[in-house]
């Protein structure tokens, strides 16, 4: 991951989004790594990163599916050792009720002191009640997609009202 970041530097870009799995079943099944590495690799990419003045956006993919535990003592981890601007609240696979957002957004916010992001995807059609709650409960930023451009199912469509 220290390499993506080189290439980032190299092509003059001002900040990175440092995607790194954590979920147990992705992180051991998708990428054939330990839990271990996932943290050793999240500290040194988002501190490398830091180092050569990016602006960093630490994006846990598959956090909807992490153990909630987990999940945490990892952001922490990374907030304290290694960097992050901000936070992305990842729900990859669209899985999250409306009703787990607060708890998600303060369970986070009792642990770090970070901008949130949110990106929840769409699967099930709970992408744009899920970014509206998080906005509603704290969160800081949406990421959303615009004119319905994304790969479907996706993050919620910005649309124009009539």
């Amino acid at each position: 991951m220290v390499d993506d970041v080189k290439r980032a530097v190299d092509c003059g870009v001002h900040g990175v989004v440092m995607e790194i799995p954590s979920s147990e079943h992705i992180v051991q099944y998708a990428y054939r790594w330990s839990l271990e590495k996932a943290i050793e690799l999240s500290i040194t990419s988002t501190r490398y990163a830091h180092e050569q003045g990016l602006r960093v956006v630490f994006f846990p993919i598959d956090a909807s599916r992490a153990d909630i535990d987990w999940y945490l003592d990892l952001i922490s981890k990374v907030a304290n050792e290694g960097h992050m601007d901000a936070l992305a609240l990842v729900d990859t696979f669209g899985v999250l009720s409306p009703h787990a957002i607060p708890y998600l957004i303060r369970r986070t916010k009792e642990r770090i002191n970070k901008p949130l992001e949110t990106h929840f995807h769409d699967d099930f059609g709970m992408g744009t009640a899920n970014t509206i709650l998080a906005l509603a409960a704290g969160a800081d930023v949406a990421h959303v997609t615009a004119l319905a451009s994304a790969n479907a199912p996706a993050t919620p469509r910005w649309r124009k009202s009539r």
